[in-house]
Parts: C-alpha cells; structure tokens; sequence
C-alpha cells in the first residue's frame, strides 16, 4: 500500500475549490495523466457519482464518490485493472482563499504489485506536480469558465 499526501492553497473559496475538485472531468485540465474523464451517472454531482477515467500509466479507472460533505470533504474510490485507490481530500479556508489537503492510497494489482513499495515517491511526485497544476488551472479562466458551469447547473 502506497499512501501520499500533499496540500495546495488557491485563491477560490473554499465551496468553489470544493465544487472544482469534485468534478472530476476537470481532471483533463489540469492532470497531464488524464486522458479523458467522463461522468456516467445523471443527476447533481454528489455521493455515488460515477466517472470512467483513462489515465497514462494506470489506464481505465471506474471512480465513484464515496463521500460527499460539502463544502469540507470528498472521498473518492478507483480501480483500474493495476490498481484500487482512495483519494481522500478536505477544504479549509487559507490565506487569500482555500487549502486543499489530498491523501491518497494506493493498492497496486498484478504485476504492479511488485513495484508498489518502490511507487511511494513516484506517486508522492506526481502529487506535488499535480497540486501546482490544479492550482494555476482552477485560478485560470479554465477554472472560472468550469466554475461557471457550476453555477448554472446548481
């Protein structure tokens, strides 16, 4: 089991930070693993929606939120054919805007689980890049303009 951590301060409030992290179609703005993200359930975004997800490296990912507790804490659960996670994140408010802080564990299958105790500072890496990345994505126009689309669907 692989588990990381990591946070990131950005200058949205703490429910647009929220509302931007729990759509995971953003992921393809700012996660240059993600290759495609798509939501497969109608209705609200909220506990129990499903995305699929192709991403480099970990290839197909069925997500699902798992919690929901806007606007302080979002859980979300993901497996691919190499690996099932947890990504646990929470809001608070931070100077100028919000914090993000993301925890995420890795269980790493097949073959994959040979290298899983050497995966830890790879994936602690790839978090750090990633937290910068959504940073300057949700601060953007690309944020504001998903942001908005927030709005109007509320």
């Amino acid at each position: 089991m692989v588990r990381v951590q990591g946070a990131v301060e950005v200058e949205r409030t703490v429910e647009e930070t929220f509302d931007y992290a729990a759509d995971w179609r953003n992921e393809v703005d700012w996660n240059e693993l993600a290759i495609t993200v798509e939501k497969v359930t109608p209705g609200p975004i909220g506990q129990g929606t499903r995305f699929k997800g192709t991403y480099r490296q970990y290839g197909d990912l069925d997500l699902v939120i798992a919690e929901y507790q806007r606007p302080g804490r979002q859980v979300l659960h993901g497996e691919s054919k190499a690996m099932r996670m947890v990504v646990t994140k929470t809001f608070t408010p931070g100077q100028g805007g919000a914090t993000m802080h993301k925890q995420i564990e890795m269980e790493f299958k097949g073959v994959m689980k040979l290298a899983g105790p050497l995966m830890g500072g790879v994936v602690q890496r790839q978090l750090d890049t990633l937290n910068a990345a959504f940073k300057r994505a949700i601060e953007g126009p690309q944020g504001a303009a998903a942001l908005e689309e927030v709005r109007q669907r509320a």
